[in-house]
């Protein structure tokens, strides 16, 4: 494009018109596109960050409702054990009974020894989904002297002790029960440890039950693993409980490792921040290098506490993936403004150039013919807005034109004929003129003649004075 076609000044009016209207109509929906883009990506967001919210909730209900469940069924399930031990509960500190290859306190109920009364808890477990233990208390610890629970080795747990960093042990210590989610040898169980007495009031032991939560466990996270949020996003629960501070409990991948000291690409301690606030909605730029990407995109997560697993239950993606339909419907929205625009600009044109530009460069020609001196031309027009007026002046201009024209060719006419006359005068002047010319000359030359005679005639007078003054003298000097 020459460097005349981008000067507007040397645009032709249609072309300006056209091209202001466009600006305008572009600006127009420019402005609407992006307005109604930012509102729609605004409220994509939201949607989706609730939706998210929903499905955490959702999720964090499903872990609480199957906690409860099994909860309710271990609590049963204890109550139950219970019944099998209707005595009074006494321990014989003296009596020491080898269990594990460690001397025991000898635990009775009624006349009943407890100590490796596998029968009891056999029958237990055969009869219901549930495992049972008999615990002494001995000295600060609680022992295993009756248990269907198994090493993951297979063999009971008998002589094994509560482990003394535990929740349970915590709570048992000071005389109370205790129920919740546990790991025991490798396996995830719904535990409910309650301590019974002496009949002094002692605590003197305690009875377990635990349910098996392994393979119901794994097949909720199955389909917890299963939801998906945006493209690559999931669902994944950190623990928030002693030793496990910070272990991811469930997800997709390194499930079991510990997340608590991860830093976003900024360096803040999200999980931490996360584990401290137990529920909300957070953003945070990740640095995906699993995927070989050095570039960091903003994460959004939403996560909520499930005080039943003791676990933070998230679910994340990246935020681009939750606002791409909205990106789409603005750039659908674009394409299709952009094509609006250009139509809406092609048609203005084409009207533009019917009802300004074509009736312009009709005047133009007319007046170009009229600077050339040809004033046969008129524009026919029943327009009545301005180019109509415009159209009226120019054929008024070409019959005013034209009438001057012809009184200056009548005019021109007169002075001719007069110059035709002043002409014939002027010739017969002339003639006149040569004629006395003629004559003048006829008579100069009778006056040169006249004046040659009279010059002649006066010297010979001269001669004739200068004779008789000379017989004058000769006749003085004779007399």
């Amino acid at each position: 494009m020459s460097m005349q076609g981008l000067n507007f000044n040397s645009w032709s009016l249609g072309k300006k018109l056209s091209g202001v209207v466009f600006a305008l109509v572009f600006l127009m929906f420019a402005g609407f596109v992006l307005g109604m883009g930012n509102s729609t990506y605004g409220l994509m967001k939201a949607r989706a960050v609730n939706s998210m919210v929903f499905l955490d909730t959702t999720v964090r209900d499903m872990l609480d409702i199957y906690a409860n469940t099994v909860r309710q069924d271990a609590v049963r399930a204890n109550k139950f054990f219970a019944t099998n031990f209707p005595g009074e509960y006494e321990v014989e500190a003296g009596r020491k009974i080898n269990i594990g290859g460690r001397p025991v306190d000898t635990l009775k109920n009624g006349d009943t020894v407890l100590n490796l009364d596998t029968a009891a808890v056999d029958r237990f477990s055969a009869g219901s989904n549930a495992i049972a233990t008999v615990f002494v208390k001995q000295g600060d610890d609680f022992i295993r002297i009756a248990t269907s629970l198994k090493k993951e080795s297979g063999e009971r747990a008998l002589g094994t002790v509560l482990d003394r960093t535990s929740d349970a042990y915590r709570r048992l210590d000071r005389g109370l029960d205790y129920i919740g989610p546990l790991t025991l040898f490798g396996t995830r169980y719904m535990c409910v440890y309650t301590p019974v007495r002496n009949s002094a009031g002692a605590v003197v032991g305690v009875l377990f039950t635990g349910i098996d939560m392994t393979a119901t466990l794994q097949e909720l996270k199955a389909k917890i693993g299963a939801i998906k949020v945006g493209r690559t996003g999931y669902f994944y629960a950190i623990s928030t409980r002693g030793a496990n501070y910070g272990k991811l409990t469930i997800a997709p991948h390194d499930e079991g490792s510990n997340i608590l000291d991860a830093r976003d690409a900024s360096g803040r301690e999200f999980v931490k921040e996360m584990l401290e606030k137990k529920s909300g909605v957070m953003e945070y730029p990740w640095v995906d290098k699993a995927s070989g990407s050095t570039a960091a995109r903003t994460k959004i997560v939403v996560y909520a506490y499930s005080r039943d697993f003791d676990w933070v239950v998230a679910g994340g993606t990246y935020l681009d993936e939750i606002t791409q339909p909205s990106i789409d419907m603005l750039t659908r929205f674009a394409v299709i403004a952009l094509l609006l625009i250009v139509a809406l600009a092609w048609l203005l044109s084409v009207i533009i150039r019917r009802t300004v530009g074509s009736p312009l460069a009709e005047v133009v020609g007319v007046a170009e013919k009229m600077a050339s001196g040809d004033l046969r031309h008129n524009i026919d027009s029943s327009r009545k807005d301005e180019i109509g007026q415009l159209i009226y002046a120019i054929n008024g201009i070409n019959r005013g034109l034209g009438s001057v024209i012809g009184e200056v060719r009548a005019g021109t006419e007169t002075i001719a004929s007069a110059s035709e006359q002043i002409a014939a005068g002027n010739l017969d002047l002339s003639n006149r003129t040569e004629a006395q010319a003629s004559a003048l000359e006829e008579t100069a030359s009778a006056m040169e003649e006249l004046t040659a005679t009279v010059k002649q005639n006066a010297e010979n007078a001269q001669q004739a004075d200068k004779l008789s003054e000379t017989a004058s003298d000769i006749a003085v000097k004779g007399g």
